[in-house]
């Protein structure tokens, strides 16, 4: 199961925008919402599909074109949709690849994995301490990861307040 790294009203503040901890967290939901749609359009596609006559040669049923025509608007609206969120996982992970740049190379590590390529706490804490020769537990990972994104955000407050 996996574990919040922070609470949802941390955020990091992005290039004048934020990213918060929740949109770290919901990129793998969207990533396997993104798949579960394209098997559904794949799903009505295939059931619009012509199928081969019946032995004898002559037709039966209604037809293929009535398969086709209701199932093309739900074909349609499903592209649609799956446009949009193709869209939304873009835009967040242009957001989120433009703070990690700026980010340690742990932090960076662990959001990757953990965020973009959606490990469990477990694989993270075990990809950070691949080449080292102690172990950490993947709560000491979340809690490194946590401080690091608190600390980010009172440097963005202070920095916010120092320009006022």
């Amino acid at each position: 199961m996996c574990k919040n790294v922070t609470d949802n009203n941390d955020s990091i503040k992005v290039e004048g925008m934020l990213v918060t901890v929740k949109e770290l967290e919901e990129l793998p939901a969207l990533v396997h919402l993104i798949q579960h749609e394209k098997d559904r359009l794949r799903r009505l596609r295939d059931a619009a599909g012509i199928k081969s006559p019946s032995l004898s040669g002559m037709p039966s049923g209604t037809g293929p074109h009535d398969r086709i025509a209701e199932n093309i608007p739900a074909a349609v609206d499903l592209e649609s949709e799956i446009t949009d969120h193709l869209n939304e996982l873009e835009e967040r992970r242009r957001r989120i690849e433009v703070w990690i740049v700026k980010q340690p190379v742990r932090i960076q590590l662990i959001v990757r994995l953990k965020y973009l390529e959606g490990m469990t706490w477990d694989e993270v804490a075990s990809e950070v301490c691949k080449d080292s020769w102690k172990q950490i537990s993947e709560d000491a990972v979340r809690m490194y990861l946590k401080r690091h994104l608190r600390a980010e955000e009172q440097r963005n407050e202070r920095d916010g307040h120092d320009q006022s």
